[in-house]
């Protein structure tokens, strides 16, 4: 093995050893949770996927498989703080779930779950709930062994083109203010938990050498409560969703597309629910009886 920089071992206060290129295998149990039912591919830096729930209910789907898959996901990783021990991060992280609805933990949390399952991308760390840019920091690894960095966002569950339009645009627009916080790294981070030894000391020194911190592309979720639209056929609801989106695609901001050409990638993931509130609602009724 190599020892490595002399700026990393300062950080850590420790020798930091470097070894053979990153291998590991992702657990794809949560994205089993998800049928993929279409695609649109808006430009080649512009991916919207459409997933519904792998679980039939009423009126449309069940999420209560997805909601105790969130929950046994280790969810408190997503929203604490490496300085506490599990059972205070456990408790502090159902607290958000239970009492700040309002801001939308339950999809929030989704967003994160889902870019990791379905780009392949490791969750590195995310901001505090509180956060008026909350986000998620995730690593993605390139056949050529090469490291992208994406975040991940919730982009609202109201009207989907003004969501889309509106979330993009104050992404874009504010991108350089997304960079990898390296201090978040060690305060927010539990890549520990999911790596080896030997693999931490290879993503350290891959996110505190890289020659730049700047997201490379974005992960945007937006739900689509189903409730608020007027499904004509429900025995064709998959394709009452895809022409949802189909023609919240033709609402797209043409400067969003222009803006793309400065290098961005997006990958736009669309999610319907039976009501905006169902997944919080499912979450909050599981912890309490968990408790």
């Amino acid at each position: 093995m190599i020892l490595i920089s002399k700026k990393l071992i300062t950080f850590f206060g420790c020798e930091v050893f470097l070894g053979k290129k990153l291998q590991f295998q992702l657990d794809d149990t949560f994205s089993k949770n998800f049928s993929k039912i279409g695609e649109v591919l808006v430009s080649d830096k512009l991916q919207i996927e459409i997933f519904i729930s792998s679980y039939k209910g009423i009126p449309y789907f069940n999420l209560t498989p997805i909601a105790d898959a969130l929950i046994q996901s280790k969810f408190y990783y997503v929203f604490g703080n490496v300085s506490r021990s599990d059972h205070i991060n456990i408790i502090a992280a159902s607290n958000i779930i239970l009492n700040k609805s309002h801001l939308e933990p339950a999809n929030k949390l989704l967003t994160s779950k889902l870019t990791e399952s379905i780009l392949s991308a490791p969750h590195i760390y995310s901001t505090s709930i509180d956060d008026n840019n909350y986000h998620h920091i995730h690593f993605k690894q390139m056949t050529s062994g090469d490291i992208e960095l994406i975040i991940s966002c919730y982009g609202g569950g109201d009207d989907l083109p003004k969501d889309i339009n509106g979330t993009l645009t104050e992404l874009l627009h504010n991108i350089n203010t997304y960079n990898l916080n390296k201090n978040s790294i060690i305060e927010r981070s539990f890549l520990n938990q999911k790596f080896t030894d030997a693999q931490c000391e290879i993503l350290y020194e891959i996110f505190f050498e890289r020659l730049t911190d700047s997201i490379d592309r974005i992960s945007l979720l937006h739900v689509i409560p189903l409730d608020h639209y007027l499904i004509k056929d429900k025995s064709e609801i998959k394709n009452e969703i895809i022409t949802i989106v189909e023609k919240a695609c033709q609402e797209l901001d043409s400067n969003i597309l222009d803006y793309l050409e400065h290098g961005i990638s997006i990958n736009l993931l669309i999610f319907p629910t039976n009501n905006k509130d169902e997944l919080s609602g499912l979450m909050q009724r599981l912890i309490n009886n968990y408790e």
